[in-house]
């Protein structure tokens, strides 16, 4: 009769009385703020992303990785998401300025403020046409707009720059800032798309790269950082209040008004 031989790890240490280290990669929450031009911009950013990292620990119980990073353009955002690992960011949250089109940013100087006259209006008007047209800096929902806003002298780039396959299947991106889910209306010849928006176009691209549970969630109104409305202190300013609507491959699938961290097993069920 054989003896059976006892079952033996695999690739264990064969040095006597040494420890065998083995790395296990954890999945990532990835959080980026978009720098404004305003100091106040910025530090809005920065304390709504600090609630956000409350949340993620108090519900994670360390479960995943929390990085995060402050950038002044699209391109410096894209590198970030593009250096993590394949198949290892489970939440992408940007604290920025946004809209239908685009998440804005610039690396001109703070915005001059005309003093009301004539020369103060025109000197506004060129700087704001110094700032947005050669001085551009924003992630353009495709390369159309990209090229519409002719932003391609600066530092602006796309979605389609992203490389989609550092998202895990089921990643939720979350962009805290305005109108980046405001639908499109529709016209003479074109019929209302609630989904027609950055936020939208985001969630496509997602699906179509193969992550297939995956969600992004946008504000479709301005939004603000008040989330306790007026007695909002400068350390509870958090986006995550309001109307919020949820996309997944290019299509509505949801809104919410809940306030805060919204239930990431409810969100992975809708349909």
């Amino acid at each position: 009769m054989t003896t059976p031989k006892p079952n033996l790890p695999a690739n264990t240490n064969q040095t006597p009385q040494s420890v065998h280290v083995i790395s296990e990669k954890r999945k990532v929450r990835l959080l980026i703020v978009g720098k404004g031009t305003e100091k106040g911009d910025i530090s809005a950013f920065q304390f709504a992303r600090a609630n956000v990292i409350k949340s993620y620990k108090s519900i994670d119980k360390n479960k995943y990785e929390i990085i995060s990073y402050d950038v002044s353009t699209a391109k410096e955002l894209v590198d970030k998401i593009n250096q993590q690992d394949i198949d290892s960011i489970r939440s992408l949250d940007i604290f920025s300025h946004g809209g239908e089109t685009a998440l804005y940013m610039t690396v001109g100087e703070p915005r001059y403020r005309s003093d009301g006259s004539l020369w103060g209006d025109v000197r506004g008007a060129l700087d704001t046409a110094d700032r947005w047209a050669f001085r551009n800096a924003a992630l353009y929902r495709n390369n159309k707009a990209l090229l519409s806003h002719a932003a391609v002298i600066a530092d602006s780039t796309s979605l389609y720059s992203i490389e989609f396959d550092r998202f895990t299947d089921n990643v939720k991106v979350e962009l805290h800032g305005c109108n980046t889910a405001k639908p499109n209306e529709g016209g003479i010849f074109s019929e209302p798309d609630p989904a027609d928006n950055f936020a939208g176009e985001f969630s496509k691209i997602l699906f179509e790269a193969g992550h297939v549970n995956s969600i992004v969630i946008g504000s479709p109104v301005q939004s603000n950082p008040s989330i306790n409305g007026d007695n909002t202190t400068i350390k509870q300013q958090d986006y995550r209040h309001g109307r919020r609507c949820i996309f997944r491959n290019g299509k509505k699938i949801g809104e919410t008004k809940e306030k805060g961290h919204i239930d990431e097993n409810m969100l992975s069920k809708m349909q």
